[in-house]
């Protein structure tokens, strides 16, 4: 097999390995969306956990709506839920401090990283409550709003190694891409001396000698 043919079935061979799928990098993304009870309040952003200690490690949440607060950017508390270790819940408040949102939701470091991770409000889904619960809500300096539903959903993101692969193949494209241009440069280089020669022997004999010597239209 020629180099350029080999190189061209290996890009393409990659490419199939890694198209089909996509894993879980160090940091795992979250789209969070909710709405809270006595309030035309919805909650949208993200939440990023690290893969090996479930912590949350960063998030930008907003509120909109009859009370449009943040962002919430600063994770300051995450721990346990009180009497129900299988749950867990994070704070996330503004610069202020006085504004931010609590999410409740299944710990991930028990349950896995799932597709869609429920979060857990008053009569919460798929979360149990015992005694010492606590429910997602958002919260201001004044009063609070309870969590009525919502949801954490994964953003898939592509394997970091899936990527090198990928980018090593179409590395190997290079010597394939060079022939061609290569080729291609030696086919107008090409053109341009018959072009020349033709253009040469007309002036040397003239257009009534080329129409002569022409064949006949049969």
């Amino acid at each position: 097999m020629k180099p350029t043919k080999y190189a061209l079935a290996v890009t393409l061979g990659l490419i199939a390995l890694v198209a089909p799928g996509t894993a879980r990098a160090d940091s795992i993304v979250y789209d969070a969306s909710a709405t809270f009870s006595g309030t035309a309040t919805s909650l949208t952003g993200m939440v990023i956990f690290d893969s090996t200690t479930g912590l949350v490690t960063s998030a930008s949440l907003l509120t909109t709506g009859s009370v449009p607060l943040g962002p919430f950017t600063l994770v300051l508390i995450q721990h346990p839920v009180k009497g129900n270790p299988s749950l867990d819940t994070v704070g996330i408040f503004d610069a202020s401090l006085d504004d931010g949102v609590s999410l409740v939701f299944p710990m991930p470091s028990l349950f896995g990283f799932r597709d869609v991770v429920p979060l857990c409000g008053s009569s919460p889904l798929n979360c149990s409550q015992v005694g010492g619960f606590i429910s997602s809500d958002f919260f201001t300096a004044t009063t609070s709003y309870p969590l009525a539903q919502g949801m954490m959903t994964l953003v898939p993101t592509p394997e970091p190694s899936s990527l090198l692969l990928l980018g090593t193949g179409l590395l190997g494209l290079g010597p394939l891409l060079r022939r061609r241009s290569d080729q291609n440069k030696t086919l107008v280089g090409q053109s341009g001396f018959f072009e020349d020669q033709t253009a040469s022997k007309f002036r040397e004999t003239g257009w009534s000698q080329w129409v002569n010597a022409a064949p006949p239209f049969k």
